[in-house]
């Protein structure tokens, strides 16, 4: 626009100089020359002045121009940094998860350890009940078969007396006849010489050998066949003892086995978590109050106290996540008397993508084995510090469980 102004205005001078010419004398060409002289001197001012503004533009555009690089360089650094965060949190992110899979992983392979030993434990207490039923059906039939035998032996015993009773009443008798045919001989053969009652009194003397002897081995058979009698009352007695040994061991193995810690009915344990935040939370019990797992009844969810149903050894764990930057301390207590403390610190801001602060939260964890006895109470306290965060899906738990 101020280009087109000049040409006109060179334009009109010209025209005024032409018209000087032909209708003015010469005084009016002189002043039309001047005239046009301090026309041309303003545009020659008013074009320098629009020189230098030009440059003063210039100048401030390139400036502008260094100033907006600089921010662009300083806008890329910051965001090479974020990006290079963004990338760490990603990679620890994705450590987080893998560790988490793995420990999934290894929950499940516990899992199915764990069934799998309660499969091979029913097996077993099957097997044994199996065999003490067997083991029993066998003193039965131990039993009947040595009732039997005795019965038998004592048949036998009765049989071979009245035998030997029977020998010896024959013997008796044939005793007697002979000492009845001795005397006979006696006295019709009195007048025979002196060698036939040396005879008859050395046959008397062969019987009554023979009949001693008779006597002595019936005897020794009889004692013989009683010892034996004896003995197998004795061994038969003895197997009657171990089998009831085995038996009651079996039984006792078996009780002590059903009232074992493989007795799932009397397993204790649970798992509760904090549904929400706490930004304010300073002082007394910390209440779990979303209760996952209580086998055993042993967790009040309204007071966050555990209370030990039976004896036992027992083992915590406490998981605590801070709000923000803020710390918080906690203990896990036994009867009132602490026993170990769990920390968490949150980390300090920084931009994010949205070039708003925003805070690490950090979780504190610890884990206790105690002995409890029935009745004793176990919470978590607050010890220092303020506020906790968690979820929906708690971040903050606490758990327990007998061995």
């Amino acid at each position: 626009m101020k280009l087109l102004w000049i040409i006109m205005a060179c334009y009109t001078l010209k025209t005024t100089i032409s018209t000087g010419s032909v209708n003015s004398t010469g005084t009016d060409v002189a002043d039309n020359v001047a005239l046009g002289q301090d026309v041309f001197r303003q545009l020659l001012n008013q074009e320098t002045l629009i020189r230098i503004n030009l440059v003063k533009h210039v100048h401030t555009l390139m400036q502008e121009m260094v100033t907006l690089k600089d921010n662009t360089l300083k806008l890329q650094n910051s965001l090479d940094e974020i990006l290079i965060g963004s990338k760490e949190d990603l990679k620890s992110t994705q450590r987080d998860i893998k560790a988490l899979k793995l420990e999934n992983q290894k929950l499940k392979e516990t899992s199915t350890e764990m069934e799998t030993v309660l499969k091979e434990q029913n097996e077993t207490d099957i097997k044994i009940n199996n065999a003490i039923s067997n083991l029993h059906k066998d003193q039965q039939k131990f039993e009947r078969q040595m009732n039997g035998n005795l019965d038998s032996l004592e048949r036998n015993v009765t049989g071979a007396l009245s035998g030997i009773n029977v020998n010896m009443r024959l013997l008796s008798m044939a005793v007697v006849n002979v000492d009845k045919r001795s005397n006979d001989l006696s006295k019709r053969l009195g007048d025979v010489n002196q060698s036939i009652p040396e005879l008859i009194e050395e046959k008397g003397r062969m019987v009554s050998e023979i009949v001693r002897n008779m006597s002595e081995h019936l005897s020794e058979e009889t004692n013989n066949t009683l010892e034996n009698m004896k003995s197998e009352l004795a061994d038969t007695q003895q197997n009657q003892l171990k089998m009831a040994a085995a038996v009651l061991s079996l039984e006792w193995f078996k009780n002590n086995m059903s009232k074992g810690n493989c007795d799932i009915s009397k397993r204790v344990g649970f798992t509760a978590g904090v549904s929400s935040s706490n930004t304010l939370w300073s002082s007394g019990k910390l209440v779990f109050n979303k209760v996952l797992h209580n086998k055993g009844a042993g967790y009040d969810s309204s007071s966050g106290v555990f209370t030990a149903p039976s004896a036992g050894v027992y083992v915590f764990y406490v998981s605590i996540t801070s709000y923000s930057d803020n710390e918080i301390n906690v203990d896990i207590t036994l009867n009132g008397y602490s026993q170990v403390t769990a920390r968490a610190k949150g980390g300090s801001g920084r931009m994010n993508y949205s070039y708003s602060y925003s805070y690490s939260y950090q979780t504190g964890t610890n884990m206790a084995t105690l002995s409890l006895k029935r009745g004793d109470r176990v919470w978590i306290q607050y010890t220092s510090g303020t506020g906790y965060s968690s979820k929906s899906v708690p971040t903050t738990t606490f758990s327990g469980f007998l061995i």
